[in-house]
């Protein structure tokens, strides 16, 4: 009986694991030991059957016999995984692997896939470590003005103390605010983004009409990082692309 009722409580843990696409999590509440594997699994699956739908078009098929099973580009996250690597004389070496990247190729602006305290954010990222440990996340929210930012920056100021304040310089001045926490490392920063470098292309999907919209409008971008404490030496400061950068 005991063996069957610690089958059930598992059963029912891996069951309710959160989903990309299907909920939206609580980053306040974000157990460390997450499962991003398992975060991304939808959306790994609809892009596989995305391409074996786009092979079968390819090859004569026609969209209208999938029927409502049809998987359009915008029903789903692209997920790209990358490996990260310290910098090292010997390619061989074993530890020359810090991680593997879940980082997401497209998004949008707007969307609420994970929140802390009243901050959404519509694009998430994450790593794990070669033995499959979550490490870090970074989620990021873009908005018109500063509100949401401060709001948040108010909130884990009262929560979690005076942060830590460091100054930055990446194509103009940013602060990341950090927290050194029990078994987190938690910093926000926020930045003005006039997207002059930024490839914008965005849908607006009605019932019977896809619109895109190419204009760009200047953003507050927030960061969000939460960062496995025992990966925090290894990791801030040595990561070099997408928002990952912003981690210093």
């Amino acid at each position: 009986m005991k063996k069957l009722s610690l089958w059930l409580i598992v059963t029912l843990l891996s069951c309710n694991s959160p989903k990309l696409g299907e909920d939206i999590l609580n980053f306040e509440k974000l157990d460390i030991s997450f499962g991003i594997e398992d975060f991304y699994s939808k959306e790994f699956e609809k892009s596989e059957i995305f391409e074996l739908q786009k092979d079968e078009i390819l090859s004569g098929k026609k969209e209208e016999e999938f029927g409502d099973k049809l998987m359009k580009f915008w029903d789903f996250h692209t997920i790209k995984i990358d490996s990260v690597y310290r910098e090292t004389w010997s390619y061989s070496d074993p530890g020359r692997l810090i991680g593997i990247q879940y980082n997401m190729m497209g998004w949008s602006s707007g969307d609420s896939l994970a929140h802390y305290h009243n901050m959404y954010f519509e694009k998430i990222d994450m790593m794990n470590s070669a033995n499959g440990e979550f490490m870090a996340l970074v989620a990021k929210n873009e908005s018109k003005n500063r509100d949401d930012f401060d709001s948040l920056l108010n909130y884990l100021k009262q929560k979690e103390g005076e942060p830590t304040v460091v100054k930055n310089d990446f194509f103009g001045v940013y602060y990341n605010y950090s927290w050194n926490l029990n078994d987190r490392y938690i910093s926000i920063t926020s930045k003005l983004n006039n997207k002059k470098n930024t490839l914008k292309i965005d849908f607006e999907i009605n019932e019977d009409s896809i619109v895109m919209d190419t204009i760009k409008k200047p953003s507050i971008d927030t960061r969000l990082f939460i960062i496995n404490k025992k990966y925090k030496d290894s990791i801030i400061g040595k990561l070099h692309s997408g928002d990952w950068l912003f981690l210093k």
